[in-house]
């Protein structure tokens, strides 16, 4: 019952989303992991926040666990 993977290109607000000019995430993304809170959210884009934070939603207690799985440090689109 309910939703229990989410996969994006890019990451909700506020979660592994800092690149030097800020967060870079979509806010609308964050409202809906909000409603739904899936187990997991896995995303990638953001390649110097990889890892995984997890977030306690307190109206219900549930968590989800936000897993950024970009691998690439340093990408320089010339090769």
């Amino acid at each position: 019952e309910g939703v229990h993977v989410v996969m994006t290109h890019g990451p909700p607000f506020g979660v592994r989303d800092e690149e030097r000019a800020g967060h870079i995430g979509d806010e609308h993304m964050l409202d809906a992991d909000c409603r739904a809170q899936p187990l997991v959210h896995c995303f990638g884009h953001v390649h110097p926040q990889r890892g995984a934070s997890r977030l306690r939603h307190q109206d219900t207690g549930k968590s989800t666990l936000f897993f950024n799985a970009a691998s690439i440090q340093n990408h320089d689109a010339r090769g």
